[in-house]
């Protein structure tokens, strides 16, 4: 590691520990039990792992099944970070091109940091290795050679992957077609295996297992002696994702690259401004300044953030599919709940949650500024930007209804009204929880990244198990129907639901206003500071 490398990894490591040292301790002291436990879990598997494939009796099984495990483990890999919005730790480009650094030097940094993107599946393959060379009945001697070169591939891909998705990303229909491919590759397998593959997919499928796949020749290596035909082939698919992922990062590398995506970016918002202005315009006829131009001003800048676009197209679209087999076989046994179409619009809020409600000030970055110096309240501030909120959830279910009734599923007037009723009431209890998230624990995000979590990583794991307490009214309610058999209590209890949420939204809302005119300077300073040179997203 050179001296500019090895500063630049110093100075990301003290600004993190400095983070850390003014952050939330609570929330980083829970996110840090929840990633150990999650970790600690993964390492037992991994310990299984070792147990079952050092086992004498499963040979068979492993020369099997190996080339299958390996290629859902590519899958896993690849897939995740982009099913989750969230690259693990990755380099800004942009902020390092200033340093005498040599691309080759960078190139490697960024092969190191991939390795947060999918710790489960390092700790996966080192369980496997293990279990592989302790086994008596294989010759299994190279098993660890062959997994840390299928890492390595891993990594390599994973690298390339990811500024070949930031180039695609960064433009406007060629994002959105992308995110429904790859929602409808995610949800596809568990899709057919509810109702079924065609036999010619079936046939397709085993061309997955030929020998000369990576995940193949990684399998052939790690139980026994591998050919020289199986070390040409696999060489030289190191070799290609090798210069696949360079290219992609030298791409990324390049400054003009970037300026496009944002002139893109702003042609776009030009472009669509004329077609919304209706849209933007409805609530200066509904509701009286300022909070009518709050309103306004979130409507625009969230129609035009990549990200807002991209979680609220999953919404009534990956919300389905996921859900879509469960209800098929529901539909089939004629015994399809009421709740069915609830759920799938709650699933769709709780995708929006963390653009909408968990760091409302987030996207504003040092414009939230303008909030202390314009002679209007924090408290109305806050209130626009929930009704904001309030808005894109209500078309988001609108999308999901609208889905639903095209693929005809069941649908009734109850069924509808349960629909907007329910998620809206949740909705409330976490706008009033995540005002006090977004004042306490602020953080700057970049509106033009569709990848990238919002909330604080910590924040978001406290608020996820906050959820079912927030969430407990609006289930008390599906109780007492389901004790009851009553509809009109069930109403009745979602009523006194809303009710509850409404006086805890005042009252959360109140506190957040308050202590964000306490915390103005940490609050502006913290929007305002730049992100530093190695991101976690």
């Amino acid at each position: 590691m050179t001296p500019q490398v090895r500063a630049v990894v110093w100075a990301q490591q003290r600004a993190l520990l400095h983070s850390l040292r003014r952050g939330a301790r609570p929330g980083s002291i829970l996110a840090a039990v929840v990633i150990a436990a999650w970790y600690a879990g993964w390492l037992a598997a991994s310990v299984l792992a070792a147990v079952a494939a050092s086992r004498e009796e499963s040979g068979r099984l492993l020369a099997a099944y190996l080339p299958q495990v390996l290629f859902f483990a590519t899958l896993y890999w690849q897939l995740t970070p982009v099913l989750l919005a969230s690259q693990g730790a990755a380099l800004e480009l942009k902020r390092l091109l200033a340093f005498p650094i040599p691309p080759g030097q960078l190139f490697a940094l960024e092969l190191s940091l991939r390795t947060t993107t999918c710790v489960e599946m390092l700790l996966a393959m080192a369980g496997l290795a293990t279990g592989l060379s302790l086994n008596p009945s294989l010759r299994a001697g190279a098993a660890p050679l062959s997994l840390a070169l299928f890492v390595v591939f891993n990594l390599l891909l994973g690298a390339g992957l990811k500024y070949q998705l930031e180039g695609w990303l960064a433009r406007r229909r060629l994002r959105e077609a992308l995110v429904l491919l790859l929602v409808v590759a995610a949800a596809l397998p568990q899709l057919l295996t509810t109702v079924g593959a065609p036999a010619p997919l079936l046939a397709a499928a085993g061309l997955l297992w030929v020998r000369w796949w990576p995940w193949s020749l990684a399998s052939e290596a790690s139980l026994g002696p591998a050919s020289s035909g199986d070390l040409w082939a696999a060489a030289a698919w190191l070799a290609l994702v090798y210069v696949y992922g360079r290219c992609q990062f030298r791409r990324g590398l390049r400054p003009e690259r970037v300026e496009t995506a944002e002139a893109g970016t702003q042609r776009t918002a030009r472009n669509g401004v004329s077609r919304l202005e209706a849209f933007y315009r409805l609530p200066s006829r509904l509701l009286p300044d300022p909070l009518a131009g709050v309103i306004e001003k979130e409507l625009r800048s969230l129609v035009r953030t990549p990200r807002f676009r991209l979680l609220f197209l999953m919404g009534f679209s990956f919300g389905i599919l996921i859900f879509l087999p469960l209800l098929l076989a529901s539909r089939r046994g004629g015994t399809a709940p009421p709740y069915q179409l609830t759920m799938v619009c709650g699933y769709a809020l709780l995708l929006l949650s963390d653009v909408l409600f968990w760091n409302v000030f987030g996207a504003d970055r040092a414009a939230a500024q303008l909030y202390y110096l314009h002679p209007l309240s924090l408290r109305a501030v806050l209130a626009g930007k929930n009704l904001a909120a309030a808005l894109f959830v209500a078309l988001e279910i609108t999308g999901v209804v609208a889905v639903w009734a095209l693929l005809r599923m069941p649908l009734s007037f109850g069924r509808l009204a349960e629909a907007y009723a329910a998620p809206l009431v949740l909705a409330v209890y976490m706008m009033a929880m995540g005002n006090l998230a977004s004042v306490y624990y602020p953080r700057r995000v970049n509106p033009e990244k569709a990848a990238g979590a919002s909330a604080d990583p910590a924040v978001r794991i406290l608020l996820l198990l906050l959820l079912p307490v927030l969430a407990m009214p609006v289930l008390a309610a599906y109780g007492v129907r389901y004790v009851f058999r009553s509809e009109a209590l069930f109403w009745t209890a979602l009523g006194l639901a809303a009710v509850a949420g409404a006086a805890l939204y005042r009252i959360l809302l109140e506190a957040a206003a308050g202590k964000a005119e306490e915390r103005k300077e940490r609050l502006a300073e913290t929007l305002s500071t730049g992100a530093g040179p190695i991101q976690m997203g």
